[in-house]
């Protein structure tokens, strides 16, 4: 009886100079390092629904520190375009292609004039909080957007206008009462919502 008492007296031991030696000891000066790092990766990055930047966050890339911000209101409803049938090169529907479509609209259908009242023109003259580079989303972005439609806030059960071209008298919209995605003449006005990117 002695014998097998020493012997789990032992093993006891054993298992607690095992499990006190599993990780090497830190230093108060590491464990406080340690918890900086972590407290700084948690507030680092940026989150959806976040209001920052002059609006509401609505897509991030995957390291959440980059991404796009919604306007938390409508701009007035806009023609696409009502002037001279024309196309303006500003096919891209992909996130990120927002501002270069946004800028070829401007270039192709220009600043001034009667016809000097359009989606994209709105968003890019845009002032809101204090930014001036908003501008019209792609179909891609426009879609993310209705996806967070909830969280961003403020918005008509309207269809709403891409800055995605489509042909001389058609652009891309998408209604944000049931998200269809479809063409629609580019004097028709619909809804505006303006978005910038960080």
């Amino acid at each position: 009886m002695k014998h097998s008492f020493k012997n789990l007296v032992t093993v006891i031991l054993l298992m607690t100079v095992i499990s006190c030696t599993k990780e090497p000891l830190k230093s108060p000066a590491a464990v406080s390092t340690q918890t900086q790092d972590n407290a700084t990766q948690k507030t680092a990055g940026h989150y959806i629904g976040e209001r920052f930047g002059g609006g509401v966050i609505f897509y991030l890339s995957k390291d959440h520190l980059r991404g796009l911000i919604a306007d938390t209101v409508d701009l007035p409803p806009a023609p696409w375009w009502y002037g001279p049938d024309i196309t303006t090169g500003a096919t891209g529907q992909a996130i990120g292609t927002g501002p270069s479509n946004t800028r070829k609209i401007i270039l192709a259908q220009g600043t001034t004039g009667i016809y000097a009242f359009y989606a994209a023109l709105e968003c890019a003259n845009s002032t809101r909080s204090g930014y001036t580079d908003w501008f019209l989303p792609s179909m891609g972005e426009l879609n993310r957007l209705y996806k967070q439609k909830k969280v961003v806030g403020g918005f008509e059960n309207n269809c709403y206008w891409s800055s995605s071209d489509y042909s001389f008298t058609i652009a891309l919209y998408q209604n944000f009462y049931d998200g269809n995605q479809n063409i629609s003449f580019k004097v028709i006005t619909n809804s505006v919502r303006a978005v910038r990117a960080f």
